[in-house]
């Protein structure tokens, strides 16, 4: 039975994070440093009432806003939540103000979080006839999803009023209409740039005028506050409600009320603002207040976005919240889901958007015109990773508006490097290591030098540098990076992460160092180095033009 299996899986899953938590009790600080589990060496150099700012030479974490870690004194532990976590800087907030003088050396713990009980309780919940069986053997492919509600009641008028009142691609109307059908299930591909968060944002203006309950689920805090925005630039008059903390939802707008779900409660007991109110959270959240608490919101039609990320184990537990359709956002070519390593060859290791593809192909549509990329970039993307099943030749296409944008930048005074990099003849461009250079695990400061090299001209020539992002796959290849550039007198940093968290962003140029050259290491990291989503979110977050330096085992336009 799918609904063993998947509990069968999620126990695992559970098994294995708690050994890691064991395993990493046992580890050297030394190693937890090097995991971007400790951070030693903290220095506390301003505080205000209950925020502290520290400054650290060594950050290999991956900690963001809202995260929880334990601040080790010397003489006690404190919770914390990350305000902020930069390079050289941490600012943090503790419950109670601390009496600790500006100067003081302490460490910050981070541990791994085991988030999988709440899901176990559901499944455990879940039986034949319950909330969320029928979804459940729809995504088994047991059962065939409806493609259209006898309940749906969309005025088709304000339909049709909506999306001539708005440019839209013929793509994007399409899914509008279906998704206005309220089937049981939808998954819409959003390849880079395709405006997925509008057609999101057109969808729940639409529902929301026709007075539909609408939630929003995502797994992150912050992907649940990119469709909130989306949709509150869409309709500002529109009621929107984010369930969590504040620290999560700052970028925010101030409309958007932010409150827990026990204020929600009260709230929705007194005046029903469920009924008239569309309401975000991430899935976790979802599951908790949705799922195994009683609760009165009852939503109509659930919008899940970056489901490509979201585990099928958790996502399979969606129709337990009561939604009569659920419509997936998302695309199975970018960053997908983190699975356990034992567990990454299971049948059941693939996101919730891969099933639906998997199991009911004919319930997914695409979007397929992209908005940011220029043709050749558009072409390049569309080559390696948006192929029609049919065919085998790329759906993606270029707009007007962006299939002409090209780097055009004043190369007068440039040297052969500079030019071969930011010539506008090629929007790719890709750097080969010289193995003469030596041989780099995690950590190039070769690259990380002809890098800066760029930025350094780049900067000379005025170029906006908010609008160029430098992508690694390694963490320590970031604080490398950010050391060189922060010696060449910037007065801002151009974005510099892992591939993982500038997936959203969308910026003219895109730096991509590979990083590594020994082969040994190349070798053993390879479906993690070179993993086609992780390559396409890196290039696929510039509109003009993407430089790699390293290998590129994909098709380019040469």
């Amino acid at each position: 039975m799918f609904r063993d299996q998947l509990l069968e899986y999620t126990v695992k899953e559970k098994k294995i994070i708690l050994d890691q938590i064991e395993q990493l009790k046992t580890l050297p600080e030394d190693v937890q440093i090097e995991k971007g589990l400790l951070i030693e060496n903290l220095f506390l150099e301003d505080k205000f009432e209950n925020q502290l700012l520290f400054s650290v030479d060594v950050n290999n974490s991956k900690l963001k806003s809202g995260d929880k870690a334990c601040l080790i004194l010397t003489t006690k532990k404190v919770n914390v939540v990350i305000i902020e976590n930069l390079v050289n800087e941490i600012s943090l907030t503790t419950d109670g103000i601390l009496d600790l003088p500006l100067g003081s050396n302490c460490k910050l713990q981070i541990s791994i979080p085991q988030l999988l009980d709440p899901i176990i309780e559901l499944y455990n919940r879940l039986e034949e006839g319950a909330p969320g069986w029928f979804f459940l053997e729809m995504l088994a492919g047991l059962k065939e999803p409806v493609q259209k509600s006898r309940f749906s009641s969309i005025d088709s008028q304000k339909i049709d009023t909506k999306i001539q009142s708005i440019n839209l691609s013929d793509a994007q109307k399409r899914i509008v209409y279906k998704a206005c059908d309220l089937p049981s299930f939808l998954g819409i591909q959003g390849p880079p740039g395709t405006g997925k968060s509008f057609t999101l944002s057109v969808i729940a203006d639409i529902l929301y005028s026709n007075k539909k309950r609408i939630v929003i689920v995502s797994h992150t805090h912050q992907a649940v506050n990119n469709c909130l925005d989306a949709i509150h630039q869409q309709n500002p008059k529109i009621k929107l409600v984010k369930i969590g903390e504040k620290l999560k939802s700052r970028d925010l707008p101030s409309s958007v009320q932010t409150m827990s779900f026990t204020e929600f409660t009260l709230k929705n007991k007194k005046s029903k603002i469920a009924e008239t109110t569309i309401i975000g959270m991430t899935i976790y959240s979802a599951i908790l207040n949705l799922g195994l608490r009683r609760n009165s919101i009852n939503p109509n039609v659930l919008l899940i976005d970056e489901a490509g990320q979201i585990p099928l184990s958790i996502g399979a537990l969606i129709g337990y919240f009561g939604a009569g359709s659920n419509l997936f956002f998302g695309d199975d070519a970018q960053m997908p889901p983190i699975f356990q390593e034992e567990l990454i060859s299971d049948n059941l290791s693939v996101s919730v958007f891969q099933q639906i593809r998997r199991i009911n192909p004919q319930f997914l549509d695409k979007l397929d015109l992209t908005y940011r990329m220029n043709e050749e970039l558009t072409n390049i993307i569309g080559l390696n990773f948006y192929k029609d099943e049919t065919t085998q030749k790329s759906f993606l296409m270029s707009s007007q508006q962006s299939a002409e944008r090209l780097l055009d930048i004043d190369l007068k005074e440039a040297d052969e490097f500079i030019r071969y990099c930011l010539t506008k003849e090629n929007s790719l461009v890709v750097i080969e290591d010289n193995i003469e250079d030596g041989l780099f695990k995690f950590e190039n400061h070769i690259q990380a030098q002809k890098i800066t090299e760029i930025i350094r001209y780049l900067n000379e020539q005025k170029y906006p540098i908010d609008q160029i992002a430098i992508v690694t796959p390694f963490r320590k290849q970031v604080n490398v990076i950010k050391k060189y550039l922060s010696e060449i007198g910037l007065t801002t940093l151009p974005i510099v992460d892992t591939v993982e968290r500038v997936q959203g962003i969308t910026v003219d140029i895109v730096i991509y160092s590979v990083c590594t050259t020994d082969l040994n290491t190349l070798n053993s990291k390879k479906d993690f180095i070179f993993s086609p989503n992780r390559i396409n979110v890196a290039i696929s977050r510039a509109r003009m033009k993407a430089i790699i330096f390293g290998k590129f085992p994909f098709i380019t336009n040469k």
